[in-house]
């Protein structure tokens, strides 16, 4: 088969399994959910669209620190993806990571200013951070959890 018409049936597929994840997730079935973005990564680990979705749902799962993976190798596909930059805000507020949650509530807010919510979320957590700061109650720089460790399959294997 030509590799575009490969490419472009392994799109497909991947669009619709990651159409089931959701309709699972609906559901309240996050681990069918999990499991076919996972089988849509297989197919298609270059789409930061599905990285993104797979980030949300380990979000909800309760999975930060594998979220946080997700969301970030939906970056090095597509850095200048407003969503997952506020996604990420999210999950570092969760964790109690005002700097680095306000950090990426800017670069969302930078990206796509058109969105008012990113505006007044990064003001809530710039004020957050601010009083962290003034209590002595900061989190380490920019540490990002080290987590750096390039983009990675939904089986946890570094590519």
């Amino acid at each position: 088969m030509d590799p575009k018409k490969k490419r472009r049936l392994a799109t497909r597929r991947a669009r619709k399994q990651a159409e089931s994840a959701w309709a699972a997730a609906e559901r309240g079935e996050l681990h069918i959910a999990l499991r076919e973005l996972q089988r849509a990564i297989a197919r298609r680990q270059d789409n930061p669209r599905l990285w993104n979705d797979y980030g949300v749902l380990l979000w909800q799962s309760g999975q930060a620190r594998e979220a946080i993976r997700a969301f970030r190798n939906a970056l090095i596909f597509t850095p200048g993806y407003a969503d997952v930059h506020a996604h990420l805000a999210e999950v570092y507020h969760g964790l109690e990571k005002t700097r680095l949650a306000a950090k990426h509530m800017r670069r969302a807010m930078e990206l796509d200013p058109s969105t008012p919510g990113y505006r007044r979320r990064f003001e809530e957590l710039e004020r957050l951070d601010a009083a962290n700061e003034a209590a002595g109650e900061h989190d380490r720089d920019d540490l990002d959890d080290g987590l750096d460790d390039g983009p990675r399959t939904p089986d946890g294997i570094t590519r």
